[in-house]
């Protein structure tokens, strides 16, 4: 018999036998149904550890806010942690993708050897424990249950559980919402209904206030970011100061430029924060001329400025 005859009668005898599988159990073959990464409502979660082998934070729900243990804590993120929970809640494993010694170890997901390891609490009561590793595409990670040998590859970025609690400190911890009154080195800006006034010195009548200017100052205090916590009390250097009212509360910023380094502090809060060269351009380096419209400050130059 021909080798293409005998392999046709083959395949016909494979597909007849495939046939009466279907017809017997309805269906191809199992199917695996895709399961949540998370077992437990994210909602639950009062308690996140992150760690990468070098550094480690610990987060801790109070009430409705989320602190930063390892910074006296202060208060995080809450919005990213939230969408972290959310996007953590959606994620589902299907096929694993190895489930051997030698594959947890390639995929970098072993207690010894892993790029996130990641565990959720419900008070003191562990729920969740997970170990996040190698990427095998864009925005996706090898992952697997601290308690199970199967890997599995999530839609996920590792990116989004930085270790370093920095990260997860809520830069604008430090603005204040609702202004009344701003007073710097020279000068001092009172709003009465939705208008800001320049008072004048020493009785003199109130100055010409650029009120474009003045927006944008209390649009820079209201959107005031810090980068992350400083190592210490900030070093000498130059030094300014603004106080702000909000109609009942009033604080007082010390800022701090040194060594190519800007540097803030609150007067409720006992920590130092670092700062970028724009904000404090736009808080701290504001002076009363720069504050004033252009046809006051033209009157206010010297006759020799006048001259040139």
């Amino acid at each position: 018999m021909q080798p293409k005859i005998v392999l046709a009668i083959a395949f016909a005898v494979q597909a007849g036998l495939a046939g009466a599988l279907l017809l017997t159990t309805g269906a191809p073959g199992p199917e695996i149904v895709a399961q949540p990464l998370l077992e437990f409502p994210s909602t639950d979660v009062n308690k996140v550890v992150i760690s990468d082998g070098t550094s480690a934070t610990t987060l801790v729900k109070a009430g409705d806010r989320w602190q930063l243990v390892s910074l006296g804590d202060l208060p995080a993120n809450r919005g990213r942690l939230t969408t972290l929970l959310q996007t953590l809640e959606g994620l589902r494993t299907r096929w694993p993708v190895v489930s051997s010694d030698s594959g947890r170890e390639r995929f970098e997901v072993t207690e010894e050897k892993h790029q996130r390891h990641l565990q959720l609490f419900t008070e003191e009561d562990l729920r969740g424990d997970y170990y996040f590793g190698t990427a095998p595409g864009f925005k996706q990670t090898h992952a697997r249950r601290a308690d199970e040998d199967e890997v599995y590859a999530l839609a996920f970025n590792n990116f989004d559980l930085p270790a370093d609690s920095n990260d997860w400190l809520d830069k604008g911890l430090l603005k204040v919402d609702q202004l009344n009154a701003i007073e710097g080195g020279d000068y001092a800006l009172m709003r009465t209904d939705d208008l800001w006034s320049l008072a004048g010195d020493d009785g003199a009548a109130p100055a010409a206030l650029d009120a474009t200017k003045a927006a944008a100052l209390v649009s820079a205090l209201q959107n005031l970011q810090v980068l992350r916590l400083a190592d210490g009390p900030a070093p000498a250097g130059e030094a300014r100061s603004l106080t702000v009212s909000d109609g009942n509360t009033r604080w007082t910023y010390e800022f701090t430029k040194a060594d190519g380094q800007q540097y803030v502090r609150r007067s409720d809060l006992p920590q130092t924060f670092t700062l970028s060269s724009l904000d404090y351009d736009r808080t701290a380096a504001i002076d009363r001329s720069d504050l004033l419209a252009a046809q006051e400050q033209t009157e206010v130059q010297s006759p020799e400025q006048s001259q040139e």
